[in-house]
């Protein structure tokens, strides 16, 4: 990618949020960001990459499933 753009969205409240706002990246572009000119990984190629997310002493460990590795670069 050679341009990364900033998006707002709205999600529910929730405790988890670092998860929440991960999982909404991973859904991909919006309609509306998508006529923005906006493009991202489609849904079908990041469902289920998601393992888990820790908070740790104010750091997130992120644990992918292997595809991510295996497919999209490490």
């Amino acid at each position: 990618c050679t341009k990364v753009h900033a998006v707002e969205r709205t999600i529910p409240k929730t405790q988890a949020v670092a998860k929440a706002a991960l999982e909404e990246f991973l859904k991909g572009v919006t309609p509306a960001e998508s006529a923005k000119g906006f493009v991202s990984f489609s849904p079908e190629d990041t469902k289920g990459i998601l393992k888990s997310i820790k908070i740790k002493n104010k750091t997130a460990y992120i644990n992918f499933n292997k595809n991510v590795y295996e497919q999209m670069g490490n």
